[in-house]
């Protein structure tokens, strides 16, 4: 007879069920640890209502820009910005006919985009002009000035009855004429100058020359020229004009000239001094100077030259 099987064995146990819950409230704590923690969310504050003075200010501001862009518009656009006058200054000797066609060009143009620089380029390349500014004057009705600046003289370049001023940028920007402020400007005659209306001279030619002048010019007294020479290689030479020692021709060489001009001085006081008069001083070398005496016709007309002692 087979054996009946009881029923209570298969129901869990005490300490079973007791194992159970707290495998659950384990896998309750570990959900919960996982699970983000809810965030406190800031009290919103209350949004303040923009103050009247704020509100009118940024009224000012955007009728204010919509002014100034009424006022850029007409300035640029409307005919009482057309300029009406062209003042012009420091033009001396600038072709006054071509300075008027510059003028008549900027006229009844817009004030603010007037084409100044086209101006500044036709009035530069005038040769007497050294440079030029054209400026919007403050002023109504609206006009612009051009103010010039010449080229100031410096020297006379030439040879002949072809002569030209030459500013100190070396420069010929005008014939010379036979005036007194011309003829006071010392006279240069160089093989290798060729002379063109406002083209400069070339710098290696120019440079000598510039330096020389520059010295006699700052030495006192002012010598008394007729003529500065430069041969081709570059030696210079001076042509005394009046006085004892007319037509007198000082040889200076290449270099040392500041120098070699003094030592002429001293060598122009001793032939006054010894009453004697030459007619040539060779100062080529700066320790052996030498010259040539004028000696009376029937005593001999062969120049001979004599070794120079300054201290003499």
């Amino acid at each position: 007879m087979p054996t009946r099987k009881n029923p209570s064995s298969h129901r869990p146990t005490n300490a079973h069920r007791r194992e159970q819950r707290r495998a659950v409230e384990e896998h309750e704590r570990e959900l919960r640890a996982r699970a983000p923690q809810p965030t406190s969310s800031p009290r919103r504050e209350r949004k303040r209502s923009t103050p009247i003075w704020k509100r009118l200010r940024l009224i000012a501001v955007v009728l204010l820009l919509i002014g100034l862009g009424q006022l850029v518009t007409a300035a640029l656009t409307s005919s009482q910005f057309r300029v009406a006058d062209v003042t012009v200054s420091g033009a001396q000797i600038t072709d006054a006919d071509k300075i008027a066609d510059v003028q008549q060009s900027l006229v009844r143009q817009n004030w603010v985009r007037a084409q100044t620089g086209a101006a500044i380029k036709q009035i530069s390349a005038l040769p007497t002009v050294k440079s030029v500014a054209v400026s919007r004057a403050l002023h109504w009705p609206p006009h612009l000035h051009i103010a010039i600046v010449e080229r100031e003289p410096f020297v006379r370049v030439g040879a002949g009855e072809n002569w030209w001023i030459v500013d100190e940028s070396g420069v010929p920007f005008r014939r010379a004429q036979k005036s007194e402020a011309d003829e006071k400007l010392f006279a240069v005659t160089n093989p290798k100058f060729e002379p063109d209306l406002g083209k400069p001279l070339t710098k290696e030619n120019w440079e000598p020359t510039f330096q020389l002048v520059s010295e006699l010019s700052t030495q006192k007294p002012i010598w008394p020229l007729r003529r500065v020479y430069f041969d081709k290689n570059g030696f210079a030479a001076l042509r005394l004009k009046g006085g004892k020692h007319d037509e007198m021709l000082i040889r200076l060489g290449g270099d040392r000239w500041p120098e070699k001009l003094e030592r002429a001085r001293l060598a122009l006081e001793y032939f006054d001094r010894t009453n004697q008069r030459a007619s040539t001083l060779n100062l080529v070398s700066y320790i052996m100077p030498q010259w040539t005496p004028i000696r009376p016709v029937q005593a001999t007309s062969t120049p001979v030259e004599t070794a120079f002692t300054p201290d003499a």
